[in-house]
């Protein structure tokens, strides 16, 4: 995603990915699915989003339950 021109971007957001399956794991980094402008679009198809957070220093990676520092709600 991340060498996709804008239109290009779109048109998977919008078309491609929620057509995926019932089910699909996505794993992007924030210059994939901009959580600014990208993530509204796939967000009526997202039931949880989380960010890896990765501490050099101490070895280790912890989740934090916000997508790039945005609430992710599932929805109904």
């Amino acid at each position: 995603m991340g060498v996709l021109d804008k239109e290009s971007r779109a048109i998977i957001l919008e078309h491609y990915f929620p057509s995926l399956a019932h089910q699909t794991i996505l794993l992007s980094t924030d210059s994939e699915i901009d959580p600014a402008t990208d993530l509204q679009k796939v967000a009526a198809f997202v039931s949880k989003g989380y960010t890896l957070v990765r501490d050099k220093e101490a070895q280790k990676t912890t989740v934090d339950p916000l997508y790039f520092g945005i609430e992710v709600k599932e929805q109904a």
